[in-house]
């Protein structure tokens, strides 16, 4: 299962949800921006192909903590 983040215009978050919900998505997380959720391949390609609210798909390679 990947973890992935899909960007979208300010306010369309919720109806990116539910897009995302019904192409198969799971522990979908709202955030301003987007929407984090987690998927297997066959979804990583379904959503590029199908997601009409999505303007990126994104796989994150690292996390870390930043200090300044």
């Amino acid at each position: 299962m990947n973890s992935l983040f899909a960007s979208t215009a300010r306010g369309l978050e919720e109806l990116l949800k539910t897009e995302l919900e019904n192409l198969g998505a799971v522990e979908c997380q709202v955030v301003q921006g987007g929407v984090h959720f987690k998927g297997d391949t066959r979804l990583v390609y379904q959503s590029l192909m199908w997601s009409r609210l999505a303007s990126r798909i994104m796989l994150p390679l690292g996390e870390c903590k930043v200090y300044s």
